[in-house]
């Protein structure tokens, strides 16, 4: 993950070299406005409340994946890289290249970096155990969950329903896979798919507020030990 933001941080650096405007006015002003707006606000409240009406089935989840695994290694093994940030690298370089419009890129590749931000700095003050016997307290939240929940929501924004269809049953595929291979907790999960979405809203600055309106909605993973779902919250 480090190695793609990297790759990412590059392209700003040769992208924005001769611009005149701070890297500052770029990309963290419009950001932090845009994160703390009433949307925003009212999505992470949405969230929030998403992930405590999850916490219960966190263990039942857990034991009814052990007892009936729905996903075998090659499958989840799909997940963990299309989470991994990698996707998404690959991503942002075929907009760099192919897309004419160069906001779609940055504001994509704007995202991923601040998602990884968020995503670290949200593990450290949880300090959450991931399940089993691991000695790793940074479960909360899904890191892949997140990134592939930036990803889909980027793409959405920039390219429209069409790329909806496709992006966001992967993220969602991302999410359970984590399951699959017992590194998340069903609620990690929930809050990682929200963080994404908040995330790439506030990154995307080219769509005016009245379209990214018809936008302000996220899809997440319904997870129940004897069904499985997709959820959606719409904001109108």
């Amino acid at each position: 993950m480090r190695f793609f933001i990297l790759v990412i941080s590059t392209l700003f650096y040769f992208h924005f070299a001769q611009a005149k405007a701070t890297f500052a006015e770029k990309h963290v002003y419009p950001f932090t406005k845009n994160v703390t707006d009433q949307t925003s606000l009212i999505l992470l409240g949405a969230g929030a409340t998403s992930v405590l009406l999850a916490k219960p089935y966190d263990d039942p989840m857990r034991d009814a994946w052990k007892n009936n695994q729905r996903m075998n290694k090659d499958q989840s093994n799909i997940g963990d890289l299309l989470g991994s940030g990698g996707a998404g690298v690959l991503i942002v370089g075929a907009q760099y290249f192919f897309d004419d419009d160069s906001d779609h890129w940055v504001s994509h590749g704007r995202a991923l970096v601040w998602g990884t931000i968020s995503v670290y700095t949200l593990k450290v003050a949880f300090g959450r155990s991931r399940p089993g016997n691991s000695d790793s307290h940074h479960s909360f939240p899904s890191g892949h969950t997140t990134t592939a929940s930036v990803t889909a929501t980027s793409l959405t924004y920039e390219y429209g329903w069409k790329a909806a269809v496709l992006a966001y049953p992967l993220a969602v595929f991302t999410g359970l896979s984590r399951l699959a291979d017992d590194a998340h907790w069903t609620s990690d999960i929930v809050g990682g798919a929200f963080l994404g979405f908040i995330i790439a809203r506030a990154n995307d600055y080219s769509t005016s507020e009245i379209e990214k309106s018809s936008h302000a909605s996220v899809f997440y993973p319904v997870i129940e030990p004897d069904q499985l779902g997709l959820g959606w919250v719409y904001l109108f």
